[in-house]
């Protein structure tokens, strides 16, 4: 899962359907590690241009969990996409019907106290990146460098 940050404090974020609860969620870009990657992080950039079509000046790993031990034996990485700017139209998969937007950093805290962010690895990954970051997204706070 990546955290795409603008230079201007901005995060892309994409909006998609899910089946689960049968609603459009707003969620961080994402998606699986695929056999021929050769790491996380090269899945994790792939995606980002994918379902965005913006790519990042620096990634950062922030977190690795296990998302569900007591059943699946899978891990997600989380990756702070720092400085991320428009590169060219998203290419979706087959089947994937997403949108991406922008919404500013100092609205996301908010955004989740609202159920308006609702997806427990999008949140996940905006408290490891407020782990490293506690005044980050705050008005007047620019930790994007």
């Amino acid at each position: 899962m990546v955290l795409p940050v603008t230079s201007d404090q901005t995060v892309i974020m994409v909006r998609q359907y899910r089946h689960g609860n049968e609603k459009i969620c707003l969620e961080l870009p994402g998606g699986l590690v695929d056999p021929e990657d050769e790491s996380a992080e090269i899945s994790a950039r792939r995606e980002l241009i994918e379902e965005t079509g913006w790519r990042p000046q620096r990634m950062v790993p922030i977190g690795i969990v296990y998302p569900q031990p007591a059943v699946l034996s899978n891990r997600c990485h989380f990756f702070l996409a720092r400085d991320v700017a428009p590169v060219g139209k998203m290419a979706l998969d087959a089947g994937e019907d997403i949108l991406w937007t922008e919404v500013p950093l100092a609205d996301i805290r908010a955004k989740i106290r609202k159920g308006e962010i609702d997806n427990a690895m999008t949140v996940l990954a905006f408290s490891y990146y407020w782990m490293q970051n506690p005044a980050a997204g705050m008005p007047g706070k620019d930790i994007s460098r």
